[in-house]
């Protein structure tokens, strides 16, 4: 996959947040309950082209539009981010602020979760896998997402967001997540949007 941007294509724009998660007890579509803490560990994670097509493995990948943070409190996960300054970026942008009715979804590599009957059974006819703790690579906008009440919280433009505290606390988070993945083209992109990240708050 190519990550090839330009220093202001990395720069934030418009901002949102969204809910990519219900949590438990909640079952989602798949059968899926997801705990609360299987996105303590989560921080900087990317946002995804329209149905995952910057990282569905079934057709061409495209470039991210976005960068976004994870983060949960006990009923929901959130990404909250912005998108980027290229033309896909600001296309997903439009798409998600004019789009009442799409929903969330994310990819994810399951780091710990259970599946017997002892532990499902707390949560009722339905669940079939208990999501104890994971690592989100992606975030997308949908059609149906696998969770329930997925949604769109807010867009701002790149005017209305608070550019120095998103830059920071975003900066930070790529910082956290470059430990825990190797050193892929996905890596080496994140190392640039930092640089560029750091250049735009003056630090």
């Amino acid at each position: 996959m190519s990550f090839d941007s330009s220093p202001a294509d990395m720069l934030p724009g418009g901002g949102f947040r969204a809910i990519i998660a219900t949590l438990a007890p909640a079952i989602d579509w798949q059968g899926d309950v997801s705990l609360p803490a299987a996105f303590d560990s989560q921080s900087q994670c990317y946002v995804s082209d329209w149905e995952h097509q910057s990282f569905d493995d079934k057709g061409p990948k495209r470039p991210p539009v976005g960068v976004c943070a994870i983060s949960h409190d006990e009923r929901y996960a959130y990404a909250t981010g912005y998108f980027l300054n290229t033309p896909r970026g600001q296309e997903c942008r439009e798409l998600v602020k004019s789009s009442t009715a799409l929903e969330w979804s994310y990819g994810f590599s399951i780091l710990a979760s259970a599946t017997d009957a002892k532990s499902l059974q707390q949560y009722g006819a339905g669940a079939r896998r208990i999501l104890q703790r994971l690592m989100v690579v992606e975030v997308s906008p949908v059609v149906r997402g696998a969770g329930l009440d997925t949604r769109t919280l807010w867009v701002k433009g790149a005017r209305e967001i608070r550019v120095d505290a998103e830059i920071a606390a975003i900066a930070a988070n790529v910082r956290k997540y470059r430990q825990i993945i190797s050193d892929s083209p996905e890596q080496r992109w994140l190392r640039e949007v930092e640089r560029n990240l750091r250049r735009n708050n003056g630090k």
